[in-house]
């Protein structure tokens, strides 16, 4: 079955049902809780003189079947290697201050509020695990927030905020694949040693094809739309 709905409404149905109530809600970052890159702080600001070069090698990186990109997303390139690389064509790079400022972005990033608090409600009756293709420089940050916790409460509408929010991550950077490419490698160990199956499972994500690779395998997905926040759901007929 699928439908179109406002996002917030559709996460909050599917959550509420009787029937088809998620046990697992997978959610992703980038694109969907998040629409900020890597080093925001530059590439948002057109008069910084690293805006043109950073920006331009970000779109470069994550352009489809780039191998540089899904290297450092699958965690065999980190970021310093990355940034080496980049000093070939540009020596007056500061890769000590860029990575710096990687952390320092990451860990500002501002996430969607709305849905934050959507799925604090739905961690009331579901596991609710933090989904993304990511590199190990933002899973560390992600699971060094979360443990802050324990010892000062977190900013509301911080990043450490938003890893509060989450029982668990799951990342391209440690599981080594991406969630289109393998989704069974990606979800399944996780799932198996929490005795869930695909069939307990949603996936909240911007990606069509994500969507569809888990569907596949019998998960129920809601593709994320923040341009005019609507967001198209399947679930699996029971």
């Amino acid at each position: 079955m699928t439908t179109t709905n406002t996002t917030i409404e559709t996460i909050e149905e599917l959550t509420q049902h009787p029937r088809n109530r998620p046990q697992v809600i997978f959610c992703d970052w980038h694109g969907v809780l998040c629409q900020k890159p890597y080093w925001h702080s530059i590439t948002d600001n057109p008069e910084h003189p690293l805006h043109a070069i950073l920006t331009g090698e970000l779109d470069r990186l994550f352009t489809s079947g780039n191998r540089e990109g899904r290297d450092w997303m699958c965690g065999t390139r980190s970021a310093r290697d990355i940034l080496t690389a980049l000093t070939v064509h540009h020596p007056d790079f500061d890769l000590e201050q860029l990575l710096v400022q990687l952390a320092h972005d990451i860990a500002d990033m501002p996430v969607d509020q709305s849905l934050l608090h959507a799925l604090r409600r739905a961690r009331t009756s579901a596991i609710v695990v933090l989904a993304t293709d990511n590199i190990a420089e933002f899973t560390t940050a992600f699971r060094a927030a979360k443990l802050s916790r324990a010892v000062r409460p977190p900013q509301p509408g911080s990043f450490a905020d938003a890893a509060s929010t989450f029982d668990d991550i799951l990342s391209s950077s440690e599981s080594g694949v991406l969630k289109s490419e393998n989704p069974q490698a990606f979800f399944g160990p996780w799932l198996a040693k929490t005795g869930w199956s695909f069939t307990d499972a949603l996936l909240i994500d911007d990606r069509a094809d994500n969507c569809t690779a888990f569907e596949r395998l019998a998960g129920a997905t809601v593709t994320w739309n923040p341009a005019n926040n609507t967001a198209h759901k399947r679930i699996s007929p029971q």
